[in-house]
């Protein structure tokens, strides 16, 4: 299995309830979590061998705009990406989560529909009723999350 990059968002507090379900639910899985968004910390710490990065809000865009420039992830997971629908994202060909939360009050769902519509290889889940941190959803979010990468195998 491919080692996990876990990249949070502005505040990587908010990041950890989902990370640590995560890893529950993939015990089998090599886990890489980085402190903050950056694509300078994403550099020194990914792995040699083969990788997804699962981006959080603003660590979603990290993740995105990673892939841009190296495509190097074998895929990617987006939880509730902070980062707008844009085009240059059509460039995006591994297999891509996105995952929202139809309450979302931080970064609205429709974001991430259009991004769904732009990136060809990606598939979107909508979590009722999460929130930006999927309090009281995590069990469904992994669920989601750990379909789409055991499918990658």
């Amino acid at each position: 299995m491919a080692t996990l990059v876990l990249i949070p968002g502005m505040n990587p507090q908010a990041s950890k309830g989902i990370f640590d379900a995560i890893r529950t639910d993939l015990p089998k899985a090599k886990f890489i979590e980085l402190t903050v968004a950056s694509e300078e910390q994403l550099m020194e710490k990914k792995p040699d061998g083969e990788f997804i990065l699962v981006g959080k809000s603003m660590g979603g865009k990290v993740a995105l705009e990673h892939q841009l420039k190296h495509k190097d992830a074998a895929a990617l997971v987006l939880l509730a990406p902070a980062v707008e629908a844009d085009e240059k994202f059509r460039k995006i060909k591994v297999p891509t989560l996105i995952v929202h939360g139809t309450a979302d009050p931080v970064i609205p769902i429709d974001n991430s529909r259009k991004m769904n519509k732009i990136i060809a290889s990606s598939k979107l889940i909508e979590i009722k009723d999460a929130d930006h941190s999927y309090r009281g959803k995590e069990a469904e979010t992994v669920k989601a999350v750990a379909e789409f990468i055991n499918c990658l195998k």
